[in-house]
């Protein structure tokens, strides 16, 4: 980001006034398309599907859970997850 910010300044500096770039709205370009290809990378809605066939399809009985609950572990895994999910995509 510094270097961008730099090369506006030094673009502003040696352009007319007329072919100035401005700064703000840089910075917004770059942050819509810096969530458009977050929303590329991540599609929510494909990450819950998989989610969803994961626990419909009975995956979870895969895994040794100490005795406790199918449904109860499978649940938690789901929920961690989800919460992964959106820290990665949302921070």
């Amino acid at each position: 980001m510094k270097e961008l910010l730099e090369e506006i300044e030094r673009h502003n500096d040696t352009h007319d006034e007329d072919e100035q770039v401005d700064k703000e709205e840089v910075l917004s370009t770059i942050e819509s398309a810096v969530e458009d290809i977050m929303e590329d990378l991540f599609d929510v809605d494909k990450i819950h599907r998989s989610i969803g066939r994961w626990f419909n399809s009975g995956k979870f009985y895969d895994y040794d859970k100490g005795g406790i609950d199918d449904k109860v572990w499978g649940l938690a895994v789901l929920k961690e997850v989800k919460e992964r999910v959106n820290r990665k995509i949302y921070g």
